[in-house]
């Protein structure tokens, strides 16, 4: 059997499907599709803010047949380098999956699927769906690190902005 000369840019660690349980009283579901990954490819564009991507599922199981998939479901990867030293995981990313872009049956018997779903970065996602209507007071850097931590759930640092303190970013009005 050839092998492939190609070195991957990264190595998926981990990849955890999560599906929010319809009824409350009940745990989330959660499906580990690390080995089932045929593909898995994240962009980046100039023109928004957050990664989207394409994830390719080998179904050898038949998981996803009876699946009733809303367009909410969580996927969190740890990735690691492709390198030979097989560096230490360097990124946990979560996406949503907003929808199955290509379904096919990989063998005669149709026992076996591949799917293809799109990924949107959570951000993106929750930023799509979220609508902030709220009176801000102060610098823009207090602004951002409000709304972020407030709205979005999500820590920033704004050092880099020259408010270095929390004092700093008071007197920056």
């Amino acid at each position: 059997m050839p092998t492939s000369s190609i070195k991957p840019q990264f190595i998926i660690k981990s990849a955890i499907l999560t599906k929010d349980n319809p009824n409350f009283n009940k745990r989330s579901l959660e499906i580990d599709l690390t080995d089932s990954i045929a593909e898995l490819s994240i962009f980046e564009s100039l023109d928004i803010p957050y990664l989207s991507g394409n994830m390719t599922v080998l179904d050898n199981d038949g998981i996803f047949s009876d699946m009733a998939f809303q367009g909410t479901e969580r996927i969190e990867f740890v990735l690691g380098t492709g390198d030979v030293e097989n560096t230490t995981a360097v990124l946990n990313k979560r996406f949503i999956i907003t929808g199955i872009q290509r379904k096919v049956k990989a063998n005669e018997s149709g026992s076996t699927s591949v799917f293809t779903f799109t990924l949107i970065d959570e951000h993106g996602f929750l930023g799509r769906v979220s609508k902030i209507s709220k009176s801000y007071d102060g610098s823009l850097e207090r602004i951002i690190k409000s709304i972020l931590q407030n709205e979005l759930g999500r820590r920033v640092d704004i050092a880099y902005t020259g408010a270095l303190t929390e004092f700093d970013e008071k007197s920056a009005q």
